[in-house]
């Protein structure tokens, strides 16, 4: 289950703060320069760093898909990170790391670190977060490629409720799009429909 679905289109173009829910830095807008789907997309162009957050719908064990990209990587500086917490408790972020070079690193980062794979400049990349309360663990995925293990998170948490997108000062510009729900469109077949597929019955 996702716990956000915004993908910033409805809005006016110029400050995200105070549209949909969002609230924080004025370096961060609605753009249409650049877009995962059109025709905005949250973005932070001013070379400036800031914070921008929206609440979410409170959920426990979940998922969240999310689109990043990065105009620049400079070494040393930039770390674009989209962040999950409950409350003000920080729990995950996934990140455009600079890595050391180019292609950077995207990370999943909680209580450690993990690489998931490279990012190279004005790519889009799909994200998707799993989180589990059970264990307080988390999982990430690029373009729905290979699963990351299960890792701790930075604290354990009863739900994820809050999003904040921040971007490194000098580090690029950053661009976040399409927050959705992954499981949107899937059916669970009832076991009637199963067993017509195993041959049962007919």
């Amino acid at each position: 289950m996702a716990t956000l679905i915004d993908n910033f289109d409805s809005y006016t173009v110029g400050d995200l703060d105070g549209q949909g829910s969002w609230s924080g830095s004025l370096n961060w807008d609605v753009l249409t320069a650049e877009f995962q789907s059109s025709p905005n997309s949250a973005g932070n162009t001013t070379g400036g760093a800031g914070d921008i957050s929206k609440d979410m719908t409170a959920t426990g064990t979940g998922n969240q898909v999310f689109y990043m990209r990065s105009s620049a990587l400079v070494l040393g500086v930039t770390n674009h990170n989209v962040r999950f917490f409950e409350g003000a408790t920080f729990l995950f972020f996934v990140s455009l790391n600079e890595g050391g070079g180019s292609p950077g690193d995207i990370i999943l980062e909680g209580s450690g670190s993990t690489i998931i794979t490279t990012w190279v400049v004005n790519t889009w990349y799909k994200i998707e977060v799993e989180w589990k309360t059970s264990d307080d663990t988390v999982r990430a995925r690029v373009d729905d490629g290979t699963w990351t293990a299960f890792v701790a998170v930075a604290a354990a948490f009863t739900n994820v409720d809050k999003v904040t997108l921040r971007a490194t000062a000098l580090g690029g510009s950053f661009y976040v799009d399409s927050f959705s729900d992954p499981n949107a469109g899937v059916v669970t077949p009832v076991a009637s429909q199963v067993f017509q597929l195993m041959g049962v019955g007919t």
